[in-house]
């Protein structure tokens, strides 16, 4: 609880907040440019589905994972743990 405080106090939303999904969409399609598919995403952001499907409001964990894949695909910058490891 006092994390959740702290957080609202610092004006960010928790991980499981719903946030507009306009960043992640813009981020997916410059992966799909680079030929990245869909279910390459999913699988190393570690979603069970093989079809990437981002509705108008997504979570803040979902965002998260995504910029990670798009700054380890764009910039060829590693990730500091497995793309697959999930946070809970």
């Amino acid at each position: 609880m006092a994390n959740l405080r702290t957080l609202k106090a610092k004006g960010r939303p928790p991980l499981g907040a719903r946030i507009s999904a306009t960043e992640a969409r813009k981020r997916i399609a410059q992966l799909k440019a680079e030929k990245i598919s869909g279910r390459a995403v999913n699988r190393l952001s570690g979603l069970k589905s093989h079809a990437l499907v981002v509705h108008s409001a997504i979570t803040l964990r979902k965002l998260l994972r995504i910029r990670r894949i798009y700054r380890f695909y764009m910039t060829g910058e590693g990730p500091d743990q497995p793309l697959d490891a999930t946070h809970r």
